[in-house]
């Protein structure tokens, strides 16, 4: 019903969360402190997807703690203890903490003005102090267990994510370049075009784990905000040349058809060259020059314009797949020398 690799990761994170949770609880046993909201907060912590995001919100929740501690101090001074005072700590100090921005936060937050409230520890200021060190260190303790048990990093997803773009882009343009220029080219051209849209769809999706991995440690990162933004670019592209492929009704001059060939046959194997060196986190070596090729088909394209066929739409369809076909060679010329992932951080110290 469940397959392995659905289970594995739930199993894993499920394993930080109780570790964390028992762990920050000994050790508020172990320091005669707060161990119910130490525990709380390291399960809270240990619930991010992965490393990344942990340490992002890391920041926010001890602003998002100390916002909370503070309310609940204010709360505490004015009114002491009780059943109704915890309903307007907790309201007060979520209430706070989102109108500043701190998002999910707000919820740390709520909780350190509970924890002040329904636990003082002396006075207003002391219990503020005390009890934000309780969540401050159930924070900690959590990020060190994921750390430990299991560093769910976003890096490798992202390198993943930007070498599948590439990699699938040139199996859709090998297929282009090997295909006649009958009727059935368009409908494999239409069906590349909704391979592309998806490919768009993922290049969107990956850019909270390009974040996400900017914060990680032990790697520092080079350009993957770039690489995707190139990326993008070039699916816009490849998406017009499989549009005007898509559109053209009859096939064109020999000598031009193979000129196109060329270009699509090289600009795949380019990419896919590429693909293999963003997942190896290695830069991505110099291409052999296709200026060659590119200008052979640019004078294809001149001697059509020169030598119209007798229906001037065809040509123009001919004129716009030569144009795009040449763009996107362009672009995929832009990703060499580039590398995502660079060596470690302590290399660079």
């Amino acid at each position: 019903m469940f397959e392995r690799d659905t289970l594995v990761p739930i199993g894993r994170r499920a394993l930080v969360v109780a570790l964390s949770g028992l762990i920050a609880y000994e050790v508020g046993n172990l320091l005669g402190i707060g161990n119910k909201f130490i525990a709380i907060s390291a399960v809270i912590v240990s619930q991010a997807p992965s490393l990344g995001r942990s340490l992002i919100k890391f920041r926010k929740r001890t602003i998002g703690t100390l916002v909370g501690v503070l309310a609940g101090a204010l709360i505490l001074w004015l009114f002491g203890t009780g059943a109704a005072q915890i309903f307007v700590a907790i309201l007060f100090g979520y209430t706070v903490a989102a109108l500043i921005g701190l998002g999910d936060a707000s919820r740390i937050a709520a909780l350190g003005a509970l924890a002040v409230v329904l636990a003082p520890a002396g006075g207003p200021l002391l219990s503020a102090g005390v009890r934000f060190l309780d969540i401050f260190l159930g924070a900690v303790i959590g990020l060190i267990v994921m750390l430990i048990v299991y560093p769910d990093r976003a890096s490798p997803k992202v390198l993943v994510g930007l070498a599948a773009v590439p990699e699938e882009l040139a199996k859709l343009l090998s297929d282009l370049s090997g295909s006649d220029w009958t009727s059935g080219t368009a409908t494999k051209a239409a069906e590349a075009q909704k391979s592309i849209r998806r490919l768009q769809g993922d290049l969107g999706n990956l850019r909270p784990l390009i974040q996400e991995a900017g914060h990680e440690p032990s790697s520092s990162h080079q350009h993957p905000a770039m690489v995707a933004s190139i990326l993008l670019h070039m699916l816009g592209a490849a998406d017009s040349v499989f549009e005007e492929r898509r559109r053209l009704r009859a096939a064109p001059p020999l000598t031009f058809a193979e000129a196109a060939q060329r270009v699509a046959s090289r600009t795949s194997e380019q990419l896919a060259a590429a693909a293999i060196a963003i997942r190896a986190t290695e830069p991505v070596g110099e291409f052999p020059d296709q200026s060659e090729i590119c200008h052979a088909l640019l004078q294809e394209t001149e001697e059509l314009i020169n030598n119209p066929p007798a229906d001037s739409h065809e040509m123009i369809r001919l004129v716009g797949y030569s144009t795009e076909l040449r763009r996107l060679a362009h672009f995929t010329e832009s990703l060499e020398g580039l590398t995502v992932v660079a060596a470690p951080a302590e290399d660079h110290l």
